[in-house]
């Protein structure tokens, strides 16, 4: 297996466990009103958790990684789900947006970096608030901010369920 497909292997993986946490959730009608729950004020609920992953990943995919704003699907989603926006408590996707977005925006960036070989892992790519890294690290950033926001939805369900007992 070559570096970019262990690289990959790990962010299916992770987009793998977060659609499983959204059709857990989804599949429990007793936690149906946890989507647009807030731990607290201004504080961001599971559905803007799992929006953002989303996003993140088109946006890599399709402006970050390469500018191919064409085969973005969810454009009208960036600047409400993307870093640095506030969750609103009146734009709430459905768990069935949410799974496609998800589905939709991982097999983008699976495309995109089907672009990309092993020998391309160390050129710098491009820069994010003048951050700029190659395309090992955007990829290793990617496999972190999956499960980092992951573990944000399982603590907040936790705290949920706690709540509801």
């Amino acid at each position: 297996m070559n570096q970019l497909s262990a690289l990959q292997s790990c962010l299916d993986m992770n987009m793998n466990r977060v659609i499983a946490q959204v059709e857990a959730v989804a599949g429990n009608p007793e936690l149906h009103d946890f989507l647009s729950w807030r731990i607290a004020p201004g504080r961001a609920h599971a559905a803007w958790q799992w929006t953002h992953i989303a996003v993140t990943e088109e946006l890599f995919a399709c402006d970050r990684l390469v500018t191919a704003h064409e085969r973005a699907k969810y454009k009208d989603y960036w600047d409400r789900f993307r870093g640095g926006s506030s969750p609103s408590d009146t734009d709430v996707p459905s768990f069935e947006t949410i799974l496609k977005m998800l589905k939709d925006a991982h097999e983008t960036l699976r495309e995109t970096l089907k672009t990309f070989t092993d020998e391309d892992l160390d050129t710098k790519t491009m820069s994010v608030r003048d951050n700029n890294q190659s395309l090992r690290m955007w990829i290793q950033i990617m496999i972190y901010h999956s499960a980092h926001h992951h573990g944000q939805v399982h603590a907040l369900l936790n705290v949920f369920k706690g709540q509801k007992s």
